[in-house]
């Protein structure tokens, strides 16, 4: 027998080249339950779980194998990692990732939309008198879609901006709901939700399987400020509680309870990403001084900032208008319809014109 170095480096080639061809075909699986134990794991350490599969490992690494979904957990191109958060355009018509300056016009119906990326102006008709805008991407095709939520019966009316339209039957204003759209079950679509003063309740229509959520959390009289606050890609719940100046946050992640004081009786509440670290910041903007109040969820350091004034009937559109993934502050003066915009990217003003007195503009409908 062949015992010599040549021949035993031979067969140690040989061993491992089986021992890769085992692996790559192991995380070549799709579907199914399984388990991967004293492997190789991005991240390392501990053992992460997602959907039908866990792994076990310590050494972070790259692995092979082609994509595979997860509820928590993906893996691309050979890599497991954490999945990203999707977060959903907000007043984003044109799918450019800057918000459009936008308003519905209640007496008529009527949308008026600024598009950012070619400047065109859009008019649609979409609503009646005592509907309530709650434009959202329904869809999950990264473009905000014209809605309204018909109280009287209960009904959503939505315009696909990928093309069709969806009628949802969900909640009714004879019981004192009040819709609060968002993303609650993190598919990229969002989904039909009400809170229902009478109860404290919130209803939630999952757009992922169409099942039903029922959460106590809140009471009449609190004000709703949903929002992804954990950077999950997930909307959470969320209250602010007037009297007491009081946010409650059920962090979807791990559902613990943020409890913030911040604001109080008379602000008007404008969370908002504006640190553009993924998660929403806890913001008002205080009419009587003209000041926005934010918390960085980043650093936890307080941003003050005046912009706008309450004897010019300003009213509060934060949102991202300059694509930086960060929200800007921004305020509309109904009486003259003008927009003023500070643009977080080069901390610049900026100037447009839309709008009639009466008019609900579009990111308004985020600011109880």
């Amino acid at each position: 027998m062949d015992f010599s170095p040549r021949k035993r480096r031979k067969d140690f080639l040989i061993v491992l080249i089986l021992l890769c061809l085992l692996a790559a075909n192991a995380f070549g699986q799709s579907g199914g339950g399984y388990q991967v134990s004293n492997s190789v794991v991005a991240g390392g350490g501990g053992t992460s779980a997602a959907g039908g599969y866990s792994i076990s490992g310590t050494i972070g690494q790259t692995v092979a194998g082609g994509p595979l979904n997860g509820d928590s957990y993906i893996v691309k191109v050979g890599f497991w990692h954490a999945a990203e958060a999707v977060v959903l355009p907000q007043f984003d018509f044109d799918g450019d990732g800057r918000a459009d300056i936008s308003v519905f016009r209640p007496s008529d119906g009527y949308w008026h939309i600024i598009k950012s990326s070619n400047a065109a102006v859009v008019q649609q008709q979409w609503g009646a008198p005592g509907d309530v805008p709650v434009p959202a991407d329904y869809d999950g095709d990264r473009k905000t879609d014209i809605a309204v939520w018909r109280g009287s019966e209960g009904n959503w009316y939505i315009i696909k901006s990928s093309g069709g339209q969806m009628l949802y039957g969900w909640g009714s204003s004879s019981l004192g709901d009040i819709p609060v759209p968002g993303d609650y079950d993190g598919d990229g679509k969002a989904d039909a939700a009400v809170f229902r003063s009478s109860e404290g309740n919130w209803y939630i229509k999952s757009s992922k399987d169409g099942s039903a959520t029922v959460k106590g959390w809140g009471m009449a009289g609190d004000r709703l400020v949903p929002a992804d606050y954990d950077g999950d890609g997930k909307t959470d719940i969320a209250i602010f509680r007037p009297h007491e100046g009081n946010w409650y946050i059920i962090n979807s992640s791990k559902g613990t309870l943020t409890l913030k004081q911040w604001g109080n009786s008379t602000d008007k509440l404008v969370p908002g990403d504006y640190d553009a670290d993924g998660r929403t910041d806890i913001a008002v903007w205080r009419p009587s001084s003209g000041n926005w109040y934010i918390i960085n969820s980043s650093t936890n350091v307080v941003t003050v900032k005046g912009w706008g004034a309450e004897s010019l009937n300003d009213v509060p559109v934060p949102a991202d208008y300059d694509a930086d993934g960060r929200t800007d502050i921004a305020v509309w003066r109904e009486g003259e319809g003008n927009w003023f915009i500070i643009l977080s990217q080069n901390n610049t003003g900026r100037l447009d014109n839309l709008g009639l007195p009466a008019d609900k503009p579009a990111p308004s409908t985020r600011v109880p």
